[in-house]
């Protein structure tokens, strides 16, 4: 089996805001330099959780790739809501930060590629998920006013307390959290064994 990895450090971000001047965007990149917990600033760096970045990377696969039957691309963690792309395709979805996510990348891989992670707002995710689950209701559809929370965090998989709790502020989340490797292998590929003992 051959493996590439990256650290999470390595990626290029972007995010697409509908800006009207050039003076919002000087304005969030000044308050980007202020620290998140002073003060009132968990409400003022509330429009990095309700848009939408894009993770991007170039790279060179370090092993001849022609010599092995089956090529995957390894997400252990991805936070949360993601369309991925590699080499411009679609090759997946992801909407549970607690999986590991595996997409076969056989077909598409090359020995120079692009790899594209689209996250969607978990907030926003969150809202169009309620409002679509119309059969009964599923409380609490937002934390307490005095956490100055975000709603409908039951509707997504991810780390609830993100949306706020009582002892921390709302910082939803979303990226890459864990490692991205591809790992090539033929005929079969081992993923995980136990032992177990007899008495």
């Amino acid at each position: 089996m051959s493996k590439a990895e990256w650290d999470t450090d390595q990626w290029k971000t972007e995010n697409y805001i509908n800006e009207s001047t050039e003076a919002q965007s000087k304005q969030k990149e000044q308050k980007s330099s202020e620290d998140s917990y002073y003060r009132f600033n968990d409400l003022n760096y509330r429009w990095v959780s309700l848009d939408n970045w894009t993770y991007s990377k170039e790279f060179k696969i370090p092993f001849e790739i022609s010599k092995w039957q089956k090529v995957n691309l390894i997400l252990e963690g991805v936070d949360t809501v993601s369309k991925i792309l590699f080499n411009e395709v679609t090759i997946g979805e992801t909407d549970n930060m607690f999986n590991r996510y595996s997409f076969d990348i056989t077909n598409v891989v090359r020995d120079v590629n692009s790899i594209e992670l689209r996250f969607q707002s978990a907030v926003l995710y969150a809202a169009q998920q309620s409002k679509a689950h119309t059969r009964y209701q599923v409380p609490p559809d937002c934390p307490p006013l005095v956490q100055k929370g975000e709603c409908h965090v039951n509707f997504v998989r991810k780390e609830q307390c993100s949306f706020s709790w009582d002892w921390g502020p709302s910082f939803p989340t979303q990226g890459i959290w864990k490692d991205v490797r591809i790992e090539a292998y033929n005929i079969c590929h081992l993923n995980y064994f136990t032992f177990s003992p007899i008495y």
